[in-house]
């Protein structure tokens, strides 16, 4: 004899229509909120927004430029136990300790509508922020002395880039850090 459920109750189409009017005027109310200047503007309704954003096909190309193409050279290996092996090509080993200009979204790693510590990313915030499009040559951890104002926009930023040792690659998930970034007004 087969396993038999009871039909799922199907709402009626009022409830149908109110429940998706209420979903549409969430996501409305989402994709145009802007904090109030002095009000910090929390995490999630960033990322709540940007899923709004994917939704609908408003989100602007990945970055490309040389300095993301050149972080793009490298190769791993992983071994039997998962320990692996990262090799940086000759050019990305050259821009360690180095001045380097990157242009990149933001991608907060503290709440506020400020922020100095921050991913800077060849791709915009993403659906989900467990969800990060693209591999560890696509994101650097940056640090800034002076605030920068979160925004949806790229934006351009110099610092001191450096390529990780192995420990911090494996306590960060990060190949690249930029400390003492400044915004560069294009």
């Amino acid at each position: 004899m087969p396993y038999e459920t009871e039909p799922i109750p199907r709402l009626p189409l009022r409830a149908t229509i109110v429940l998706v009017c209420a979903m549409l005027g969430t996501a409305v109310a989402l994709w145009t909120w802007r904090p109030a200047p002095d009000v910090p503007m929390l995490a999630s309704a960033v990322f709540a927004e940007s899923a709004v954003l994917d939704s609908v096909g408003a989100h602007p190309p990945p970055i490309e430029d040389d300095v993301w193409e050149t972080l793009a050279e490298y190769t791993y290996e992983v071994f039997e136990d998962f320990e692996y092996e990262v090799t940086f090509s000759e050019a990305v080993q050259a821009l360690h300790e180095t001045e380097v200009t990157l242009k990149g979204y933001i991608i907060p790693l503290e709440q506020g509508i400020t922020v100095t510590h921050f991913l800077l990313s060849t791709f915009p915030l993403a659906d989900c922020y467990y969800c990060m499009p693209g591999g560890p040559e696509s994101f650097v951890e940056v640090m800034t002395d002076d605030p920068i104002a979160f925004t949806y926009e790229p934006l351009t930023l110099r610092g001191t880039f450096a390529v990780l040792e192995k420990e911090e690659i494996d306590q960060m998930g990060m190949f690249y850090r930029m400390t003492d970034a400044k915004y560069v007004d294009e």
